[in-house]
């Protein structure tokens, strides 16, 4: 019997869209495309900004160590903020149906750039806290850990004194499934930015 879920944040219940900010900063030259791929895949750039708390400096500096022209650290800002879509209102609407009867919780592979504009957006469209919505959050550059590290999953089932087999997960990586359901956790699979209506599955694991 399912007592607990844990939501995903990007894809699940905020939109994404990574190829706006991947085709904006392409647009903008690297020195060499092949040299900055391999530069951002074996630094880790991205992995690293949602384990490092305040790495706004970090990320503008990886960032025009590639370009062709420097830009400001306001302009790359803006341009990563280009990822984030809106709030599915339908899954936001669910979790609030969900509430009542489950413990839910929120576990996030995140930035503090981004963190900063969905959180305000979140309050500006729905007029409470993201985090009022759940029992308790994580963030991953709050804590030091991002999905798909087993560690991530354990400290949230162990912080809570969570039943991992009475604990069901939402998000839209495979392997971050993979990881949850390795730990005794039930998972459904989101497609990025799909609506709950769509997944029949869920209906069969809740009782509403």
């Amino acid at each position: 019997m399912i007592k607990n879920i844990i939501f995903d944040l990007g894809g699940v219940l905020l939109e994404i869209y990574p190829e706006r900010t991947i085709n904006t900063f392409k647009s903008l030259g690297f020195k060499d495309n092949a040299a900055s791929d391999a530069f951002f895949r074996t630094q880790n750039i991205f992995s690293h900004m949602e384990i490092i708390p305040k790495s706004t400096a970090f990320f503008c500096a990886a960032m025009n160590s590639q370009f062709t022209v420097s830009l400001p650290e306001s302009r790359i800002i803006e341009l990563w903020n280009l990822l984030l879509g809106d709030f599915i209102s339908e899954t936001i609407e669910f979790a609030k149906i969900l509430k009542p009867n489950y413990r839910l919780f929120l576990l996030s592979n995140t930035n503090d750039i981004h963190f900063e504009v969905y959180t305000k957006q979140f309050h500006e469209k729905f007029d409470f806290k993201l985090s009022d919505l759940f029992e308790k959050v994580y963030f991953s550059h709050e804590i030091g850990l991002r999905k798909p590290n087993p560690s991530i999953f354990e400290l949230v089932l162990n912080e809570n004194k969570l039943n991992a087999e009475e604990t069901l997960f939402f998000d839209d990586m495979p392997d971050n499934r993979a990881a949850a359901e390795r730990l005794g956790i039930k998972t459904i699979a989101f497609k990025t930015n799909d609506r709950v209506s769509v997944l029949p599955e869920i209906t069969q694991s809740i009782v509403l």
